[in-house]
């Protein structure tokens, strides 16, 4: 039975430069490390997420309606969020380490600049044409012999990440019902004359195979569910798909993921409350679609920047600097936070209104391809991230 997929844009896509899944083609790649970079796209609030409540300067901006008793403590500073359960276990279980006061190196305040810089792994607008996953799948190609899928997008189009190279493909599921075993075998007669249709045609079946792999039954559940609560179960699927990508023997070494919807100016308390339910779900997901591949696995969380430390009028918060950051793993080096907390004093705010940021978003980025996917130094500092002059952070990876 073909499971859904929309052919037609997985044909522009390849078109386009992202390649479709093609199993054969991973039994070139042999590391098995695997890192997944989930992007928070709309700046998610890092004190509503992780909040310092033993941090007494937090209390009188925040802390005073907070019940307490409710989040998940991981230090005598900090806790999380009640929504982030499973990362909670995580931590308890050494495999998630997280980053309190963490930023890329720009300092404006517009989503699409900060994404932009964020995902072309560069401090200021340069005419840079790649992302910096796109630069470092092409190096895991060459390291791999040539292997061309290196890289996968689980996103309705390819990323500013993946930007700029062959050797990514992307996938996200369609919203159409099932085509017949009929149409199915007519569609593929009618591109067999056409080698690069055909071939596209055929890969966009095995990728919808993998990415689903899941029993019909399941499948209707999860339809009726969606329904219910359409972006959570979303993200589950996408998480699910992920996994099941990165567990193909020679399967991909990178992943990009995304979750919208963090731009809380407005009714904070309960839209954040829903967002981190649905990350949390998430990540249960993929570790458990990884199965045992997790125990290699490297997860980066993080948005473009955080929140304003005050709330406005509208119990909401506005562009900041410095957020939470969360990195998970069974090859994560966990059960700690990681970098300096810079305190919530008005003098030491950035700009007097954001939290200050002590560690880069590139010194973790370096390190995780440096010490966990095992990229040479000089080519992160030369063609990865190519404004970053910082020294990567150390001791993040087993």
């Amino acid at each position: 039975m073909m499971n859904r997929r929309d052919f037609i844009r997985t044909l522009t896509l390849a078109g386009a430069g992202a390649m479709v899944l093609s199993p054969a083609a991973f039994s070139a790649l042999n590391s098995d490390n695997k890192f997944i970079f989930i992007l928070l796209r709309g700046g998610m609030d890092g004190l509503g997420a992780l909040p310092p409540i033993g941090d007494r300067d937090f209390a009188k901006l925040r802390g005073r309606d907070i019940d307490h008793s409710a989040y998940k403590p991981l230090d005598a500073i900090f806790a999380l969020h009640p929504s982030l359960q499973h990362i909670h276990r995580l931590y308890q279980a050494g495999q998630a380490a997280i980053i309190p006061a963490l930023a890329a190196p720009y300092r404006g305040r517009s989503h699409f600049d900060a994404q932009d810089m964020l995902e072309y792994g560069v401090a200021r607008k340069n005419g840079m044409r790649s992302g910096w996953m796109a630069r470092t799948a092409d190096i895991i190609a060459e390291q791999q012999h040539g292997n061309s899928e290196t890289a996968i997008a689980l996103a309705g189009a390819l990323p500013i990440s993946l930007q700029g190279t062959i050797n990514a493909l992307a996938w996200a599921p369609d919203r159409l019902p099932d085509a017949s075993g009929d149409l199915i075998a007519r569609l593929a007669d009618l591109y067999s004359d056409t080698p690069v249709l055909a071939q596209a045609f055929d890969k966009a079946r095995k990728s919808d195979d993998i990415a689903v792999n899941m029993p019909r039954a399941m499948m209707e559940r999860s339809q009726i569910s969606a329904r219910n609560n359409a972006k959570k179960e979303a993200f589950i699927q996408l998480a699910s798909a992920a996994g099941n990508f990165l567990k193909v023997p020679g399967g991909p070494a990178l992943a990009f993921m995304e979750l919208g919807g963090w731009d809380t100016h407005s009714a904070q308390h309960r839209r954040l409350t829903q967002q981190l339910d649905t990350l949390d779900a998430g990540i249960k997901a993929l570790k458990t679609s990884l199965g045992s591949v997790w125990q290699n696995s490297t997860v980066l969380v993080m948005s473009e920047f955080g929140r304003t430390v005050n709330f406005n009028g509208s119990n909401g918060t506005d562009h900041g600097t410095a957020g939470a950051g969360f990195l998970l793993g069974g090859a994560v080096k966990g059960g700690r936070m990681v970098g300096d907390w810079p305190g919530l004093k008005v003098p030491q705010l950035y700009e007097e209104r954001d939290l200050r940021s002590t560690i880069d978003a590139y010194s973790v980025i370096a390190n995780v391809l440096r010490d966990h996917m095992h990229i040479d130094p000089a080519a992160i500092s030369k063609s990865i991230l190519p404004d970053y002059k910082g020294t990567a952070a150390k001791g993040l990876i087993v």
